[in-house]
């Protein structure tokens, strides 16, 4: 979870999708990326988290489409 945060935090967005991706195609579940979010929020802000949520909704759809 470290380099998603580490993506989101400095507003790389590619980044932060591609990081997104591989966590839920190998190894996290949707629900812990959410705890990520909150946790992230609570820390950096509600701004710098939206930053995250956005791309984890629509990579979680994509991943759910397939």
């Amino acid at each position: 979870a470290q380099p998603i945060s580490l993506a989101s935090s400095a507003a790389v967005d590619e980044e932060v999708t591609e990081q997104l991706r591989a966590a839920l195609t190998l190894r996290m579940t949707r629900a812990e990326l959410e705890e990520l979010v909150v946790r992230f929020a609570v820390y950096l802000g509600r701004n710098l988290a939206r930053r995250l949520d956005d791309p984890l909704v629509e990579v979680a759809e994509a991943i759910d489409d397939t």
